[in-house]
């Protein structure tokens, strides 16, 4: 059984159709679990697209520094606010390296 954490934290998104960014903005990772996140950015992105997340991760890296999880996959499906994103590969890096 998959774990799921809700976890509330914010997160930015860039939505990609191959190298042609669709779109960009802000939201919040509102459950995260191995497999998928639950973005809720205001209204439904479209499904089948490329995505890359960059969440804001509550741990900090020897007490002080944040950190970031950058999280690529696909979108799955949307319902009003709300959308499922697939992890397909992820990655936790200190706050400033990850936001380059």
């Amino acid at each position: 059984m998959v774990g799921h954490y809700g976890v509330g934290v914010p997160v930015g998104y860039t939505l990609r159709d191959g190298d042609l960014v669709v779109e960009a903005g802000e939201g919040r990772a509102i459950d995260i679990s191995t497999r998928g996140v639950l973005l809720e950015t205001g209204h439904p992105l479209s499904p089948g697209m490329e995505i890359e997340l960059s969440i804001a991760w509550p741990a900090r890296m020897n007490g002080a520094h944040g950190l970031t999880l950058r999280v690529s996959g696909h979108t799955d499906g949307s319902r009003e606010s709300s959308t499922v994103v697939s992890i397909q590969d992820w990655v936790v890096a200190p706050a400033l390296a990850a936001m380059s």
